[in-house]
């Protein structure tokens, strides 16, 4: 097997450190901790990576269906999904051993563990429902058009209720002015009186001008009618029917619950990695862990002893006095442990009572 060249072996380091920071570890403690350990991290990097590229394919191909512009949609799916990731990668870093050894001893922080998986489970699924709609969407398109038919014929409907009294009336009145026009048009073929004929034209003139008012107002509600219903199956084909799409996936597809539950695995394995040795007790926790919490420890105590020895220093310099800080518990700097007040053994009552007399006399 050939050895890999210098080049690639510093490219290849560059990709390990870029994972490892990706996934909120130290890659400094990563240098000497063992093989499994850092093979953990750099796979909880790629799983991010992972997520963050599944997060912006759902968020995208979503506010599509929302908002229906595509470069929109797009921009506004990178914002959620890296505002994701960030708030991911600061539960892999606030996920830890305690650095206090008291704390150790107490309940763990259960309710926090189970937040944070919480937050990871809802956000898994609002990024693969619409995976799920992406990938069952030739189906789905066919049920929509026949919901998409419903909604037209429920429209035409209700535009039915609302005016469809007033057409039929104006319809009636026309069809009768048409036969009563059929008529006298058949009266003036036979007529020979002139004077008959003068009346039939007076009659004929009059219902033409009420048949042309009825039908210019059957028209014009026709007209609204047709309109409103254009506009509004133009509205219904142009929606994307987001609400409805999930509403068919959640009556009709319970298979599509497989994916989201694929999609939470993958979401939840680097935080998987991160308490997977954080549960155990402190003994057993990974080496990585117990460097980190020790240089942790190193850190928080040497900026404490900077801290008294600078409130030490001011305090001399403005009273003149030199004097300690005191501490008020036993765990400096952590404080968790209350330290209690030196007792002195009363002296008996009668004790006192002679001092008194003794005093007086």
């Amino acid at each position: 097997m050939p050895m890999a060249s210098p080049s690639n072996r510093q490219h290849m380091a560059k990709q390990n450190v870029f994972w490892e920071r990706l996934a909120c570890y130290d890659s400094d403690i990563l240098q000497d901790v063992p093989k499994q350990e850092k093979r953990r991290a750099k796979n909880s990097g790629r799983f991010l990576l992972l997520i963050f590229c599944l997060s912006l394919i759902g968020n995208s191909y979503a506010f599509f269906l929302i908002f229906g512009t595509i470069w929109f949609s797009i921009a506004f799916a990178l914002f959620c999904s890296l505002f994701f990731l960030n708030i991911y990668r600061l539960i892999l870093t606030t996920t830890g051993s305690h650095l206090s050894p008291t704390l150790q001893k107490k309940r763990r922080p259960w309710i926090s563990y189970l937040f944070k998986g919480a937050y990871i489970l809802f956000f898994a699924i609002i990024s693969s429902k619409p995976l799920e709609i992406l990938i069952f969407s030739f189906p789905l398109q066919q049920q929509l058009a026949a919901y998409e038919s419903t909604q037209i014929d429920e429209f035409r409907g209700k535009i039915d209720s609302i005016n469809g009294k007033e057409i039929a009336l104006l319809q009636k009145e026309v069809n009768a002015y048409q036969l009563e026009l059929a008529a006298i048009d058949s009266q003036l073929v036979k007529s020979r009186d002139s004077l008959s004929k003068t009346y039939l034209l007076s009659t004929q003139a009059q219902l033409t001008e009420k048949l042309d008012t009825r039908a210019s107002l059957l028209n014009a509600l026709l007209s609204d009618n047709a309109r409103n219903l254009a506009t509004y199956t133009a509205q219904v084909s142009a929606s994307h029917h987001f609400v409805q799409r999930l509403k068919i996936l959640f009556s009709d597809y319970p298979k599509a619950w497989y994916i989201s539950i694929t999609v939470f695995l993958i979401f939840v394995m680097p935080y998987f990695y991160r308490i997977r040795f954080i549960l155990r007790r402190k003994k057993n926790l990974s080496v990585y862990e117990r460097q980190k919490a020790d240089i942790d420890d190193q850190i928080i105590r040497n900026a404490y002893t900077a801290f008294k020895e600078e409130y030490r220093m001011l305090l001399e310099k403005s009273t003149g006095l030199s004097l300690d800080f005191y501490e008020y518990c036993e765990d400096p700097p952590y404080n968790t442990v209350r330290r209690q007040a030196d007792k002195k053994q009363l002296e008996p009552s009668g004790s006192f009572r002679n001092w008194l007399i003794n005093s007086n006399e």
